[in-house]
């Protein structure tokens, strides 16, 4: 029988992701003398025993912040060795992931609550939704990062959770891609590979991770335009923005020539990110204009562009 269906094994992670740690270790323990090569129950094991090992740490923090802080961080730890041991595929992962995480998102939330708004700083609210995200409680992700929103309506990084924490919610819904958009106009750096399990920068990311070598400056730069063309009919961007884009389009575009050949990719991959926006305002003039200075500034976004525009 399978080691995930067993009633044993499935005790034994029961246990695992509800925090009780020696349990687990006991239980994986005697799952492991039974069926000593078995990969779930090694990770299992090992991971119900990491833990246990850290139980006399966890109560001797004070709850809220400082405890989901050290969370977080063994957290880190244990799965950059547990990635190493090739550990992550087994189901023992994920449920010691919904226990620890999920334990920092209510540390983060007391926190939250006992500081009120004058604790609020986004670096919490943002390391809450993290946890959030990590165990796809989305819809409480998206009420944080709403809230910290409110704080600082152009902060990139909360843009980018809130477009990832949305996409994963309502994979249907525009509102989630219009934030990855807004994101990345504000800062390319905000977009982070390790967080995005959303379609479509997914699916955009492992194609630009193919397509340049690994490179992630270069992913990152060309992200925008091409997630872009992926993402499908977008609402325009408010007027404010277009005219900026503009403005920022025409001084690009003014000093392209002069630029330093080793900056000239990053200055093409947001000219064609710019161009594509504009090019999806219904009303705007002179696209055919635009167009061309697309074919020219990136002829392979161009011919993706000429094969989508029915979508803009």
């Amino acid at each position: 029988m399978n080691s995930e269906t067993t009633p044993a094994a499935t005790h034994a992670c029961e246990a695992l992701q509800s925090a009780d740690y020696p349990r687990a270790r006991e239980l994986y323990g005697q799952l492991l003398e039974e069926h000593p090569e078995d990969p779930d129950y090694s990770t299992g094991f090992y991971a119900a025993g990491y833990w246990a090992n850290r139980s006399d740490s966890i109560k001797a923090m004070r709850s809220g912040r400082q405890l989901a802080g050290y969370l977080v961080s063994e957290w880190e730890k244990f799965e950059e060795q547990a990635t190493g041991r090739d550990l992550t595929a087994s189901p023992a992962f994920p449920a010691a992931m919904k226990s620890v995480l999920g334990r920092a998102a209510e540390e983060f939330r007391l926190a939250f609550q006992e500081e009120g708004t004058s604790g609020a700083d986004l670096k919490l609210l943002k390391d809450l939704s993290l946890c959030l995200l990590r165990i796809s409680d989305y819809r409480n992700a998206i009420d944080i990062l709403q809230y910290a929103r409110r704080i600082n309506a152009a902060d990139a990084e909360v843009l980018f959770l809130l477009a990832e924490a949305l996409s994963s919610a309502q994979a249907e819904d525009t509102a989630g891609r219009e934030r990855y958009r807004d994101a990345f106009y504000l800062s390319p750096a905000s977009i982070q590979p390790a967080f995005i399990a959303s379609e479509p920068a997914s699916t955009v990311l492992k194609e630009l991770h193919k397509k340049f070598d690994g490179d992630l400056e270069t992913v990152r730069e060309w992200f925008g335009a091409y997630f872009l063309l992926g993402a499908g009919l977008l609402r325009p961007p408010p007027s404010v923005m277009i005219q900026e884009i503009e403005k920022e389009m025409d001084r690009l575009m003014q000093n392209l020539e002069r630029i330093a050949e080793r900056f000239q990719l990053r200055v093409r991959a947001r000219l064609a990110f710019y161009l594509l926006i504009l090019l999806s305002v219904p009303e705007k003039e002179g696209k055919r204009t635009l167009e061309e200075k697309l074919r020219l500034i990136a002829p392979e976004i161009y011919s993706l562009y000429i094969e989508k525009r029915s979508s803009f």
